[in-house]
């Protein structure tokens, strides 16, 4: 199965979803999967390399005004319609532009999607994505990707995708 791992920030960038990342990346390298990295583009790093043997692609960003997170979301959903190929599975990291663009891409190509959420309730990423007005719209989205998807529920700690906003 060849997997893409879609997250707003990796290495050189360390925090834990970058690191959980990296070490499912590395094991399923490991394991001969097809397996690749998809991200932002951090100045001064080229758009394609390998992390401890795990081949990136780093795609430009652009900040549009009031929606920092769009650049990402629109480069890495071209990338996902223009390279369908090259992938069975998105497993978005974060409930950011990645999952919405994940989503979006994965409802085009009927692509088998797993978003991970990171944190839980107030201080996770459907806790604050909530509490913003695009926010809640890509969680909108999301909930019904994975609703059309009958999808399981997903869970992380204590957050539950079913009680993400029915409406923005």
């Amino acid at each position: 199965m060849k997997i893409c791992m879609l997250i707003p920030r990796f290495y050189p960038v360390i925090g834990g979803t970058e690191s959980q990342c990296l070490l499912l990346s590395r094991e399923l390298v490991k394991k001969k999967s097809g397996v690749f990295v998809l991200t932002q583009r951090e100045k001064g790093l080229p758009a394609f390399g390998r992390v401890e043997g795990v081949p990136v692609r780093r795609l430009p960003g652009f900040s549009v005004p009031g929606i920092p997170s769009f650049g990402f979301f629109f480069s890495s959903l071209v990338y996902l319609l223009l390279n369908a190929g090259k992938f069975d599975l998105i497993h978005a990291h974060l409930a950011t532009s990645a999952a919405l663009s994940a989503a979006v891409a994965g409802f085009l190509l009927r692509k088998k999607l797993v978003v991970k959420f990171a944190g839980a309730g107030e201080t996770g990423d459907i806790g604050t994505s909530g509490r913003r007005r695009w926010g809640g719209v890509k969680l909108w989205i999301i909930r019904r990707v994975f609703g059309d998807r009958k999808s399981t529920r997903l869970n992380s700690s204590h957050t539950d995708i079913s009680r993400m906003p029915s409406s923005a």
